[in-house]
């Protein structure tokens, strides 16, 4: 006995995507709508420190070190840029924009940590997190390849006034230097998940804040030596203890960079595949609602005579995709320096029918083993906290 399935209308198809198209809008919309903590005041904040781990010399990183310096804040604050090594190209960089004129207070120190079954960048962190010297109340972790806006530190810790706040973030949105597709897409890419990652009490490692005595409590340092990504870790182990996480879109910074097609397919394959070890449940509808989509494009252009699903599929995805990067722009306006709202709106119709298929391509790269390469090092995860680390042979 055979079962057939019935094969949807190219109407319904269009019902449903039209559907989707609208749970994205109200997902945009419930974000714009969440009650958001004052802006800071001119209050005495408490202590905090900015830790800042680095390997390398990303793009622009002694302006990216200036602009955190330049950070004006209400209270004792003090950055430590944390290497893996005093041999490391990023010291003698970090070392000089320490040494330079700047409001806040920075140094430089060599990471003893231990990386053996995590992330060289979890490793830095924890290791740092243990400094005996370390006494500050509040803790911000911030990428090196991040480039702040003014008032980035005040408006990340402000939601820490709130006691039932575990933790802070905001997002660090790809902005590219230089038109060109795979930049574009880097940004479309990044800023689709963007409410999403809101809605479902994330983090994102550009940006996070947290009180010190919640971190020791909840072991953090002894978590993140046996993790890859140390922000979805966070996330759900506050998510294990009952807390809460707030997304700071004012502080939304950008990453000013191009990006080449060999980076993209680099960067959202692992994330995809890290997102299904450590966040299926958002990884799960992400995947069923992308082989919806490619299922609508394929009939669509099978069909040839489909306008109507096409412009549903297409149209609505490119709505969303503005609406996100304008939203973006208006709460922080300083990210999108020279970014126009057309040259957005013209981002996002040139990305509306391509994401899906980057999308797809993602999701199938992380259907595999779960194993995710950075530079001479192969992560092998058995589970979100245990990982089996490989470094390449050098020679």
């Amino acid at each position: 006995m055979f079962v057939r399935l019935a094969v949807p209308t190219v109407g319904e198809l269009t019902a449903f995507c039209a559907a989707a198209g609208a749970v994205q809008l109200a997902a945009l919309a419930a974000t714009a709508l969440r009650r958001r903590p004052a802006p800071p005041g001119s209050a005495p904040r408490p202590s905090v420190q900015i830790l800042v781990p680095c390997k390398g010399v990303p793009s622009g990183l002694a302006a990216n070190a200036a602009a955190l310096r330049a950070q004006e804040y209400a209270g004792p604050a003090e950055i430590l840029f944390v290497v893996p090594s005093a041999a490391d190209p990023a010291h003698a960089v970090l070392t000089a924009a320490s040494a330079a004129p700047g409001l806040l207070p920075a140094r430089v120190a060599v990471s003893a940590g231990d990386a053996s079954r995590c992330s060289g960048k979890a490793a830095d962190l924890a290791w740092a997190l243990r400094r005996p010297d370390a006494s500050s109340a509040l803790v911000v972790f911030a990428d090196a390849d991040l480039r702040v806006v003014p008032g980035w530190l005040s408006r990340l810790t402000a939601p820490l006034a709130d006691p039932s706040v575990s933790a802070a973030t905001a997002m660090a949105l790809p902005v590219p230097e230089r038109p060109g597709l795979w930049s574009v897409l880097r940004m479309l890419w990044t800023a689709y998940g963007l409410p999403f990652l809101d809605l479902g009490g994330l983090l994102c490692g550009q940006s996070i804040a947290a009180r010190r005595a919640d971190l020791a409590a909840w072991e953090v340092p002894a978590l993140w030596e046996r993790v890859v990504l140390e922000d979805l870790a966070l996330a759900n182990r506050i998510r294990e203890r009952g807390g809460k996480t707030v997304f700071v879109h004012e502080a939304l910074s950008a990453a000013r960079e191009d990006c080449s097609a060999a980076e993209f397919w680099g960067v959202f394959n692992k994330w995809t595949l890290l997102f299904r070890v450590y966040e299926p449940r958002v990884w799960v509808p992400g995947l069923l609602l992308t082989v919806f989509k490619a299922y609508c494009l394929a009939r669509g252009l099978l069909l040839g005579r489909a306008p109507g699903l096409l412009a549903a599929l297409w149209g609505l995805d490119a709505l969303y995709l503005f609406l996100v990067l304008a939203g973006a722009r208006s709460r922080s306006p300083a990210a999108f320096a020279g970014a126009s709202l057309p040259g957005l709106a013209a981002s996002a119709a040139l990305g509306a029918p391509l994401l899906p298929l980057c999308h797809l391509a993602n999701y199938a790269a992380s259907l595999g083993p779960a194993r995710a390469r950075w530079g001479s090092r192969t992560y092998l995860l058995r589970a979100a906290d245990d990982v089996v680390v490989t470094e390449a042979a050098r020679g």
